[in-house]
């Protein structure tokens, strides 16, 4: 999960809750937050910028992730 200043409580939860699921569900948390981004019908892309290749290979792994409607539903409820 993220750290550092700048960041509330309820991100840090947030980020930890992300980082729970994304190994309950073997994804990474960024893959899980680019897939659930891009199962909403509004959303026809999602850009993304990386710094390390590993973080392209998460956010190229959303494409590929098959998350269930009971995982949309989860992440959905992460941020409420």
């Amino acid at each position: 999960a993220g750290e550092g200043p700048g960041y509330t409580p309820e991100q840090l939860a947030i980020a930890g809750r992300m980082d729970r699921l994304g190994g309950e569900w073997g994804h990474a948390p960024t893959t899980l937050a680019i897939g659930w981004l891009l199962a909403k019908p509004i959303v026809a892309s999602a850009v993304v910028g990386a710094t390390r290749v590993e973080s392209l290979d998460e956010a190229i792994a959303a494409a590929d992730a098959a998350l269930t409607e009971a995982h949309l539903r989860e992440l959905d409820a992460v941020g409420r």
